[in-house]
């Protein structure tokens, strides 16, 4: 995706987004003064990537209520303006060089509305799910072996079941071919039973 020119937005608001890089200092009047820098920035609603690609701000109080860490993907307000990046060194005279601040289009130091969109992880915190989800998985897995000895067994009871009925009814069969009357009615089968010398159509069950 091409590259968005800082300069083309200058004097407009807009949001951003970007990873924390690293936190830095210097002196200023006696004081220290705390920054961060913000690298990989984007165009939060067109997500093109910002040209320059990274930015130093002052840590003023918007970053330390976002409580922003390194690797943090943040979201933020800036006015894209002329700003202060760096310096410059000219020469008044050839023996005498004057150092000037460079002037840059760039974000504004006072943002606003800054969200951590995504926390990173630590090392350490990685270590840990790593850890937890192998004890989760040889939890499952002890209790996928129990079930699958429950099911062996209870499979076994059922081919015992299966071959004590087909038993039966192999030896039903066998009574049913006899055409007693009796057994015959018992079963609930149609068969051709005599009755006072004549032929008619019955039903058999087999009796217990």
């Amino acid at each position: 995706m091409v590259p968005l020119i800082l300069r083309a937005l200058h004097g407009q608001v807009h949001r951003f987004t970007g990873v924390v890089d690293r936190f830095g200092s210097f002196p200023l009047g006696g004081e220290v003064i705390h920054t961060v820098c913000i690298r990989e920035l984007q165009h939060a609603r067109s997500e093109q990537p910002v040209k320059p690609d990274h930015w130093w701000f002052r840590l003023r109080e918007p970053w330390a209520q976002a409580s922003v860490q390194l690797g943090d993907t943040v979201l933020f307000t800036a006015k894209v303006q002329l700003c202060t990046k760096g310096w410059d060194e000219i020469a008044i005279e050839p023996a005498v060089p004057v150092r000037r601040q460079r002037q840059v289009v760039g974000l504004g130091g006072r943002i606003r509305d800054v969200v951590v969109t995504r926390r990173a992880q630590r090392h350490s915190v990685v270590m840990d799910d790593l850890e937890e989800a192998v004890r989760l998985k040889a939890q499952q897995l002890v209790e996928a072996e129990d079930r699958a000895r429950l099911l062996e067994q209870h499979r076994d009871a059922l081919l015992r079941d299966l071959a004590a009925l087909q038993k039966r009814l192999q030896q039903a069969n066998i009574r049913c071919r006899v055409l007693d009357p009796k057994s015959a009615k018992a079963l609930h089968v149609p068969l051709r039973c005599s009755a006072g010398g004549r032929q008619h159509r019955g039903f058999a069950v087999l009796s217990a």
